[in-house]
């Protein structure tokens, strides 16, 4: 995971620290002691070096303090970037995938960007498109635990919103039947190449160059799998398009008609249900509350992390009232739980809501989560004391609200990310 990186991925067989390695890079912006410290790898028995070790050095215990310090959520790779353009081709083209294999795309088909870049780890590669039957196909390369394997491209629903599988329940990859018709030789290929920016803004400069494609770059199977590898474009290439970055925003959807309305017993919040033509229900969230002080300005924010969270939620279950979750339980060394209970789709919306609702009047999460004096057996989520404990001392610090929102529920959905801030707790406490 990067530096302040929004997400990462820990592999089943991973060593039992792995999880905490990472979210020290991501959520504490750690550094490797070889590179903080002049270490050698594996030189020492700190957390952040590869060896088993899972001490922190004074540097890293400073760094966790630090006042400046934020919280950050987890944000799907996925998530479409704006840009003030578009690249779509005006006849068939080739690019490089991260296996290092030429792949021939269509006339029609248009390049895809993302919020958190692939780019950042593996250049001049292609990393997704647009197919002209409006299907999205991205690569979802682990690179923050350095994955060594590229598997291919996903396919993605037309509204970015779902993985798109097959009868069975499996992802479908992008294949193309007619890879084995390129052979040795030069090809003229394109080159994505992002260029970090200020402020969170990125530059993407598409070139197009002739490479000279040996048998090794030529793909051994439709779907282009094979191992990572670092990709430079030709020294001699033209400058195609540059496209700039206009940050991250929410992509608008056709909502449909106005299905139910669901308002809290306080008259804090609103929910408004929709249902479009194919069936699909989702949100419009409003506060009625005041807020305070910390969050008045990010009210418009927490209202659409919060609609984009129970939209997730209503997907996964297939509506209001049917489907439920399963309940979640896990004790904790503290005396605590992580404990979820079993809810259908109307009950995550108005937990959703409690959560935001929280967050925009009190800067924090709700009491009852952990707190046993306070409601504690009517909240359908308990988190450990000790972790709320360490969250509270740097919640005064989060400028980012909508973030913690996100954060409360993915803790509460999410095995993985509950295990690894856990993890990380324990080692902190």
């Amino acid at each position: 995971m990067r530096l302040n990186g929004q997400f990462g991925y820990v592999y089943g067989n991973a060593p039992a620290k792995t999880g905490s390695h990472e979210l020290g890079h991501g959520v504490f912006k750690l550094e490797h002691p070889w590179k903080a410290l002049g270490t050698t790898e594996k030189g020492t028995n700190l957390l952040m070096d590869y060896a088993a070790g899972e001490e922190l050095s004074h540097l890293d215990w400073k760094q966790i303090n630090d006042p400046a310090f934020k919280l950050y959520a987890f944000q799907g790779q996925s998530a479409g970037e704006s840009v003030d353009k578009t690249f779509i081709l005006i006849e068939d083209g080739y690019f490089m995938t991260p296996s290092n294999k030429l792949i021939k795309l269509v006339k029609g088909t248009e390049l895809s960007f993302y919020c958190s870049p692939p780019q950042s780890y593996q250049n001049n590669v292609l990393h997704g498109f647009k197919t002209p039957d409006g299907f999205y196909w991205d690569n979802m390369t682990q690179y923050h635990l350095n994955q060594k394997t590229f598997e291919g491209f996903y396919k993605v629903t037309k509204d970015k919103n779902d993985w798109v599988k097959d009868n069975a329940g499996n992802r479908i990859l992008y294949a193309d039947p007619n890879f084995k018709n390129n052979g040795a030789g030069k090809y003229p290929v394109y080159f994505v190449q992002w260029i970090n920016l200020e402020n969170n803004k990125s530059e993407y400069r598409i070139y197009k160059g002739e490479l000279d494609i040996n048998n090794s770059q030529l793909a051994t199977d439709k779907y282009f799998k094979g191992d990572i590898q670092d990709m430079s474009s030709p020294m001699s290439n033209t400058l195609v398009e540059t496209i700039t970055s206009t940050g991250c925003q929410q992509q608008v959807q056709n909502k449909g008609d106005l299905y139910q309305t669901i308002n809290d017993p306080q008259g804090k919040y609103e929910i408004k249900i929709f249902k479009n033509k194919d069936g699909k229900l989702s949100t419009e969230f409003k506060l009625k509350s005041q807020g305070n002080s910390k969050t008045k300005e990010q009210q418009r924010a927490i209202e659409q992390q919060v609609e984009a969270l129970m939209n997730e939620k209503l997907q996964e279950l297939g509506g209001l009232d049917g489907n439920e979750s399963a309940e979640e339980k896990k004790q904790t060394e503290d005396g605590g739980e992580f404990w979820v209970r079993k809810m259908n789709g109307r009950a995550w919306l108005n937990t959703i809501g409690d959560l935001g609702e929280s967050v925009w009047e009190n800067a924090a999460m709700p009491e009852n989560y952990w707190n046993k004096d306070k409601n504690y057996n009517e909240a359908n989520i308990h988190i450990p004391p000790t972790f709320a404990g360490v969250g509270d001392g740097v919640i005064g610090e989060i400028s980012d609200y909508p973030q913690l929102i996100k954060l409360g529920y993915d803790v509460s959905t999410k095995q993985e990310v509950r295990e690894g801030l856990w993890k990380t707790v324990k080692i902190l406490i």
